[in-house]
């Protein structure tokens, strides 16, 4: 009974130790064989987002709005929030990274007994090498998060909490750029659009109301808002229009003002739609218009 427990649990091992093909570039016959042939190394496909990490959670992956507070909060959240995490991250990798050790040297230690006995295969299975056992075990903790990922992401509300975290945590550079290609993966409609210089090709969604498209609009504005930090938003720049300029396609350069979008009037400021979405629940003219603008346009936020 024990005998068989034994080579069960080894035969489990020996399979989740195999090269993935697609992570290694090695073939997962590498540890029933014990040889090197016919191993080839295959590229990492190429992936709009800052880390491979996404490309593994379910597509299209689920987004929210994390931007409904004002700038000025979330920056704060940030400020604190990124500054706690760093000691909570450098206490856990410090115990985590001691833990980890003794595990090495354990299956290490076990591997060089084991050969140095003279048993060279378990149940059957040669015992793997050197190269192949460390890459097996650095990939385990990541296919562990993936998979815990993976589960969560299928839970109703989890992956709004996942993406405030992000938010709060991340640099916010890789947070913009992932954020955005998460919407992609939904909305199939862009365009694009101009914050403080900052040339962005942002998606739309697939509602023709103004509600929906100035709250998105309104979304990624604040998104940029953000990125300027605390220092940035000390003197705060208020958005007067929202125009729509022209565009060379090729070098996103922007030329004349063609018009001013009809927001109607906040506080002296034609934004009054973009700061209150809900007021345009049953109107779609604008969001016509947005929709309407071809590749030779922008809107720029002044």
């Amino acid at each position: 009974m024990a005998s068989n427990t034994a080579n069960a649990i080894w035969q489990w091992l020996a399979k989740k130790l195999r090269l993935n093909k697609r992570d290694d570039g090695s073939m997962d016959d590498v540890i029933e064989s014990g040889t090197q042939e016919g191993i080839t190394s295959v590229q990492p496909q190429p992936t709009p987002f800052t880390s491979s990490a996404f490309t593994v959670l379910p597509a299209p992956l689920p987004v929210e709005d994390v931007f409904v507070l004002q700038a000025w909060p979330i920056s704060a959240i940030r400020a604190t929030l990124r500054s706690l995490v760093l000691w909570v991250l450098i206490v856990t990798w410090y115990y985590y990274g001691m833990q980890l050790g003794i595990f090495i040297l354990v299956v290490f230690g076990s591997r060089y007994l084991l050969l140095k006995t003279g048993v060279e295969t378990i149940a059957g299975v040669p015992i793997p090498g050197t190269k192949q056992l460390a890459s097996a075990i650095s990939r385990w903790p990541q296919k562990i998060w993936v998979l815990i990922l993976t589960r969560l992401f299928k839970l109703p509300l989890v992956h709004r909490v996942w993406w405030g975290c992000y938010l709060w945590i991340s640099e916010i550079s890789e947070f913009k750029q992932n954020y955005i290609e998460a919407w992609k993966q939904h909305q199939r409609t862009s365009i694009n659009i101009y914050i403080n210089y900052e040339h962005l090709v942002i998606p739309i969604p697939e509602e023709n109301t103004d509600e929906a498209v100035l709250r998105q609009l309104r979304m990624f504005y604040r998104m940029v808002q953000v990125e300027r930090g605390i220092p940035g938003l000390l003197i705060p720049k208020q958005l007067d229009r929202i125009d729509v300029v022209e565009m060379t396609p090729e070098t996103s350069v922007l030329g004349y003002p063609k018009e001013t979008l009809r927001l109607g009037r906040y506080e002296s400021r034609l934004i009054d739609l973009f700061e209150h979405p809900e007021h345009g629940k049953s109107s779609t003219a604008i969001a016509e218009k947005i929709r309407g603008l071809s590749e030779d346009a922008a809107l720029e936020f002044r």
